[in-house]
């Protein structure tokens, strides 16, 4: 079965990629000359190894005078590139700063990029938000999670409310973003993210994949777990990565390793219901269900706000404990927020068959077949297969996915609509 990994996007080619792996977009007004917005095109690439600074304390605090951060060979050789490349015979301080950025970006200098993008003020028109977003990418490149994160929603909050922001960059900014949710299994957060790029007409048939069916694209991808890492070696007590990793143990079956990290972290932090919730995972997993009932029964009823994978816990144990209208209750809850939530749907049909309630039995499994049918077939949905949205299309009015249906049928009308390149024939 051909399926992705919900979590190699960053590394991925094409569409389903972050723009920014392919094509750094960078705007330089050239403000002396009324050149106007020019564009520095370089590719991205992974960092080299080496040893590495810790960048959030740089980035939060900006040099007092902005040049005075830069190097003077390398404020010599942005200054040249600025003549050479585009004419700019005496560029302002903001320009000579971000020239200096993408110039090290090219050179895979990115804790220099870094450095040199925080010098730049978000409140700086254009440019300001080009430093945010090219300074988060290379925050990410280094494997800094929290201080990328911040340079990414600091973007896209200038964004917001900007008069007429580079649809490209928001794009990347979405995409990078919504990757580092993928990678700490964030599924809430990277909702809200997804809902927004759809509703700003910004998204691919991947991210229509991962808004409308984020369990059944594979979350313990070996990418995943080995980009988790790297940044786990930045920020070690970092909690939300923590909680992740313990996640991608359960995920592979180590259970005991997973458990005893949980259980750990929450000494610390007892109503922090995500570490609830994936310690929950991991006893309900390895079969431990009275302490699984004794976790569940110390911690608030249930909330509309609390983790899907909390109340989709609740369900297990209601079903374990027999208590079949409380179960319905909790997978219920699940699938308003998720309807193509596989266990959920399981447990649902299962509850429905204790109760007795034969129509609903039957249409919770009608429903479970479906969604089987989407998880077989979501690999073949890809950004130029306009066949297979269309499938997919119909396979989500089935279940009354209706806002899923119209988001493939306009991937599959888009794809209908670009220009056919042809391929010649290999000789």
């Amino acid at each position: 079965m051909s399926q992705e990994f919900e979590t190699d996007s960053l590394d991925r080619p094409g569409t389903s990629s972050p723009p920014r792996g392919l094509l750094l977009l960078f705007a330089i007004a050239a403000i002396a000359s009324g050149v106007g917005i020019l564009l520095y095109a370089t590719s991205h690439s992974e960092p080299t190894a080496g040893k590495r600074k810790n960048l959030a304390a740089d980035s939060a605090n900006p040099a007092a005078s902005p040049m005075a951060a830069l190097s003077p060979v390398d404020m010599k050789q942005a200054v040249a590139w600025l003549q050479e490349k585009h004419g700019i015979s005496n560029p302002s301080d903001v320009e000579i700063i971000l020239a200096a950025g993408g110039l090290a970006v090219s050179a895979e200098d990115y804790e220099k990029a870094t450095l040199y993008f925080s010098q730049v003020k978000t409140e700086i028109p254009r440019f300001g938000m080009t430093a945010r977003l090219e300074q988060g990418v290379a925050q990410l490149k280094l494997n800094f999670a929290t201080p990328a994160e911040q340079n990414l929603k600091a973007f896209l909050d200038a964004a917001r409310s900007a008069e007429n922001p580079d649809p490209s960059q928001v794009l990347d900014a979405f995409k990078w973003l919504t990757y580092l949710m993928s990678v700490q299994i964030r599924q809430e957060e990277r909702k809200q993210l997804l809902e927004e790029q759809h509703a700003i007409e910004l998204a691919d048939p991947l991210d229509s994949k991962q808004l409308y069916f984020p369990n059944l694209l594979i979350l313990n991808s070996p990418t995943g777990r080995a980009r988790l890492t790297k940044l786990l070696e930045n920020e070690p007590t970092n909690v939300a990565l923590l909680v992740a990793s313990a996640r991608y143990q359960t995920l592979a079956g180590e259970f005991d390793a997973a458990i005893e990290n949980l259980q750990k972290l929450r000494r610390s932090r007892l109503e922090d219901l995500t570490i609830v919730a994936a310690l929950a995972e991991a006893l309900v997993e390895s079969d431990r269900m009275a302490d699984a009932g004794g976790l569940l029964d110390s911690v608030p009823p249930y909330q509309l706000s609390e983790p899907w994978l909390l109340t989709r816990m609740r369900g297990e144990l209601a079903l374990h404990r027999e208590k079949w209208n409380e179960a319905i209750k909790h997978f219920n809850a699940v699938l308003n927020e998720d309807p193509a939530n596989a266990p959920a749907q399981m447990g649902l049909a299962m509850a429905y068959e204790k109760l007795g309630d034969k129509e609903n039995h039957e249409e919770a499994l009608r429903r479970s077949s479906i969604i089987a049918k989407i998880r077989s077939n979501l690999g073949s949905v890809q950004s130029d297969a306009a066949a297979a949205c269309l499938d997919l299309a119909t396979q989500c009015r089935e279940i009354n996915m209706e806002a899923a249906a119209k988001a493939f049928e306009k991937h599959a009308a888009r794809i209908k609509s670009q220009p056919k390149v042809n391929t010649p024939p290999a000789k």
